[in-house]
């Protein structure tokens, strides 16, 4: 049975963090859920999958747009080059609001959409 999925990427990383007049360094662990999007697939289908035959994992961390939400030590006006150790996999997070039919229209695959419009 085909079911609506909101998938999208995790990463995790460490972030170098620099004290002033010291070469220490100590390294915090942090999180970013970011580039979300729906999918009308089988319930029982892979998700890691379903997001890598449309989107690429990424293993950058890049631009202020598309996160959702990220761990409570995560500074968006740090500089890129603090982060280390990125890695990306995909991640689902359960549908539990309403959907509008326009924002699954501008969000979801064309295919996907048209089947899931004409099943619902």
């Amino acid at each position: 049975m085909k079911i609506l999925k909101y998938i999208g990427q995790l990463q995790t990383f460490k972030i170098n963090q620099f004290y002033w007049f010291s070469k220490n360094k100590t390294q915090d662990d942090a999180w970013l859920y970011t580039d979300f999007h729906y999918f009308y697939v089988d319930e029982d289908e892979d998700i890691n999958d379903i997001y890598t035959q449309q989107y690429k994992l990424k293993d950058t961390i890049s631009s202020w747009s598309g996160w959702l939400e990220h761990s409570d030590n995560f500074d968006c006006m740090s500089n890129f080059n603090y982060f280390v150790d990125i890695k990306s996999t995909a991640y689902e997070i359960p549908i539990t609001w309403s959907v509008s039919t326009k924002e699954l229209w501008k969000d979801m695959n064309a295919n996907q959409f048209k089947e899931w419009f004409h099943t619902n």
